[in-house]
Protein backbone atom coordinates (compact mmCIF):
# COMPACT_ATOMS: atom_id res chain seq x y z
CA UNK A 1 0.00 0.00 0.00
CA UNK A 2 1.34 3.39 -0.90
CA UNK A 3 1.32 6.25 1.60
CA UNK A 4 -1.34 8.93 1.39
CA UNK A 5 -0.42 12.55 0.72
CA UNK A 6 -2.06 15.39 2.63
CA UNK A 7 -1.71 19.01 1.67
CA UNK A 8 -3.68 21.99 2.94
CA UNK A 9 -3.56 25.62 3.93
CA UNK A 10 -3.82 25.95 7.71
CA UNK A 11 -5.43 28.96 9.37
CA UNK A 12 -7.24 27.68 12.48
CA UNK A 13 -9.22 30.90 12.90
CA UNK A 14 -10.96 32.72 10.07
CA UNK A 15 -8.96 35.80 9.18
CA UNK A 16 -6.01 34.65 11.28
CA UNK A 17 -3.56 36.27 8.90
CA UNK A 18 -0.76 33.87 9.88
CA UNK A 19 -1.51 31.12 7.39
CA UNK A 20 0.81 28.14 7.40
CA UNK A 21 1.26 25.89 4.41
CA UNK A 22 1.48 22.18 5.05
CA UNK A 23 3.73 20.60 2.47
CA UNK A 24 2.88 17.17 1.17
CA UNK A 25 3.20 14.92 4.19
CA UNK A 26 3.57 11.19 4.13
CA UNK A 27 1.05 9.42 6.38
CA UNK A 28 0.32 5.85 7.17
CA UNK A 29 -2.85 4.61 5.43
CA UNK A 30 -3.57 2.53 8.54
CA UNK A 31 -4.09 5.64 10.72
CA UNK A 32 -5.01 8.58 8.47
CA UNK A 33 -7.27 10.22 11.08
CA UNK A 34 -4.60 10.13 13.79
CA UNK A 35 -2.14 11.64 11.35
CA UNK A 36 -4.63 14.33 10.32
CA UNK A 37 -5.43 15.28 13.93
CA UNK A 38 -1.75 15.34 14.85
CA UNK A 39 -1.07 17.48 11.81
CA UNK A 40 -3.84 19.95 12.64
CA UNK A 41 -2.76 20.25 16.28
CA UNK A 42 0.90 20.61 15.38
CA UNK A 43 0.21 23.34 12.81
CA UNK A 44 -2.07 25.37 15.07
CA UNK A 45 -0.43 28.72 15.90
CA UNK A 46 0.72 29.02 19.51
CA UNK A 47 -1.48 32.08 20.14
CA UNK A 48 -4.59 29.90 19.72
CA UNK A 49 -3.54 27.88 22.77
CA UNK A 50 -3.06 31.10 24.75
CA UNK A 51 -6.65 32.03 23.91
CA UNK A 52 -7.79 28.62 25.13
CA UNK A 53 -5.90 29.02 28.41
CA UNK A 54 -7.37 32.52 28.90
CA UNK A 55 -10.90 31.25 28.27
CA UNK A 56 -10.41 28.38 30.72
CA UNK A 57 -9.05 30.78 33.36
CA UNK A 58 -12.00 33.14 32.83
CA UNK A 59 -14.47 30.25 33.03
CA UNK A 60 -12.88 28.79 36.17
CA UNK A 61 -12.97 32.22 37.81
CA UNK A 62 -16.71 32.36 37.20
CA UNK A 63 -17.23 29.07 39.02
CA UNK A 64 -16.81 30.75 42.40
CA UNK A 65 -18.92 33.39 44.10
CA UNK A 66 -17.84 36.89 43.15
CA UNK A 67 -18.63 40.56 43.43
CA UNK A 68 -18.58 42.79 40.36
CA UNK A 69 -19.65 46.16 39.01
CA UNK A 70 -22.19 46.46 36.20
CA UNK A 71 -19.35 47.10 33.72
CA UNK A 72 -17.49 43.98 34.85
CA UNK A 73 -20.67 41.95 34.46
CA UNK A 74 -21.30 43.08 30.89
CA UNK A 75 -17.72 42.99 29.57
CA UNK A 76 -17.40 39.22 28.86
CA UNK A 77 -20.72 38.73 27.04
CA UNK A 78 -20.31 41.91 24.99
CA UNK A 79 -16.67 41.09 24.13
CA UNK A 80 -17.45 37.51 23.16
CA UNK A 81 -20.52 38.66 21.22
CA UNK A 82 -18.45 41.09 19.16
CA UNK A 83 -15.80 38.41 18.64
CA UNK A 84 -18.50 35.97 17.49
CA UNK A 85 -20.11 38.46 15.11
CA UNK A 86 -16.79 39.43 13.52
CA UNK A 87 -15.92 35.75 13.11
CA UNK A 88 -19.25 35.05 11.41
CA UNK A 89 -18.75 37.96 9.02
CA UNK A 90 -15.17 36.92 8.21
CA UNK A 91 -16.16 33.31 7.60
CA UNK A 92 -19.51 33.61 5.83
CA UNK A 93 -19.27 37.09 4.35
CA UNK A 94 -20.67 40.50 5.19
CA UNK A 95 -24.22 40.03 4.03
CA UNK A 96 -27.70 40.32 5.45
CA UNK A 97 -28.19 36.57 5.81
CA UNK A 98 -25.07 36.19 7.97
CA UNK A 99 -26.21 39.00 10.24
CA UNK A 100 -29.76 37.60 10.39
CA UNK A 101 -28.58 34.11 11.33
CA UNK A 102 -26.20 35.56 13.92
CA UNK A 103 -29.02 37.66 15.41
CA UNK A 104 -31.25 34.56 15.52
CA UNK A 105 -28.50 32.79 17.45
CA UNK A 106 -28.24 35.75 19.82
CA UNK A 107 -32.00 35.63 20.38
CA UNK A 108 -31.86 31.89 21.06
CA UNK A 109 -29.01 32.44 23.52
CA UNK A 110 -30.94 35.15 25.37
CA UNK A 111 -34.03 32.93 25.52
CA UNK A 112 -32.01 30.00 26.89
CA UNK A 113 -30.44 32.31 29.47
CA UNK A 114 -33.92 33.30 30.67
CA UNK A 115 -34.99 29.65 30.78
CA UNK A 116 -31.86 28.61 32.74
CA UNK A 117 -32.21 31.73 34.92
CA UNK A 118 -28.50 32.49 34.91
CA UNK A 119 -26.87 33.86 36.93
CA UNK A 120 -28.70 32.71 40.03
CA UNK A 121 -28.51 34.12 43.55
CA UNK A 122 -27.78 37.71 42.51
CA UNK A 123 -27.67 40.32 45.28
CA UNK A 124 -27.39 44.07 44.76
CA UNK A 125 -25.02 45.44 47.39
CA UNK A 126 -25.33 48.84 49.09
CA UNK A 127 -22.46 50.26 46.99
CA UNK A 128 -24.20 49.30 43.71
CA UNK A 129 -22.06 46.26 42.98
CA UNK A 130 -23.51 42.78 42.45
CA UNK A 131 -22.72 39.56 44.32
CA UNK A 132 -23.59 36.34 42.55
CA UNK A 133 -22.96 32.64 42.89
CA UNK A 134 -20.58 30.73 40.70
CA UNK A 135 -21.54 28.50 37.81
CA UNK A 136 -19.85 26.07 35.44
CA UNK A 137 -22.09 27.27 32.60
CA UNK A 138 -19.79 30.12 31.47
CA UNK A 139 -16.84 27.70 31.26
CA UNK A 140 -18.92 25.30 29.17
CA UNK A 141 -20.03 28.12 26.88
CA UNK A 142 -16.49 29.48 26.45
CA UNK A 143 -15.15 26.02 25.61
CA UNK A 144 -18.05 25.40 23.24
CA UNK A 145 -17.38 28.67 21.40
CA UNK A 146 -13.65 27.88 21.24
CA UNK A 147 -14.24 24.36 19.86
CA UNK A 148 -16.74 25.61 17.30
CA UNK A 149 -14.42 28.37 16.07
CA UNK A 150 -11.45 25.98 16.02
CA UNK A 151 -13.37 23.35 14.03
CA UNK A 152 -14.65 25.99 11.62
CA UNK A 153 -11.10 27.28 11.15
CA UNK A 154 -9.81 23.79 10.43
CA UNK A 155 -12.65 23.23 7.97
CA UNK A 156 -11.92 26.54 6.29
CA UNK A 157 -8.25 25.59 6.03
CA UNK A 158 -8.73 22.03 4.80
CA UNK A 159 -11.88 22.40 2.68
CA UNK A 160 -12.42 26.09 1.89
CA UNK A 161 -14.88 25.23 -0.88
CA UNK A 162 -17.33 23.92 1.74
CA UNK A 163 -17.22 27.21 3.65
CA UNK A 164 -17.62 29.18 0.41
CA UNK A 165 -20.65 27.06 -0.53
CA UNK A 166 -22.21 27.68 2.90
CA UNK A 167 -21.64 31.42 2.41
CA UNK A 168 -23.69 31.60 -0.77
Amino acid sequence: ASPTRLSMQMAPWPGAGAELTMQAIESSPAHPMNTYLTLVLARTPIWVWFILVALIALGLRQMREQTATRRQLWAPPIGLGIYSFIGALQTFGSNGLTALVWLAGLGLGLALNQWWQQPRHVQVLADGRYRFGGSALPLALYLGIFCLRYALGVLQASAPQLVREASV
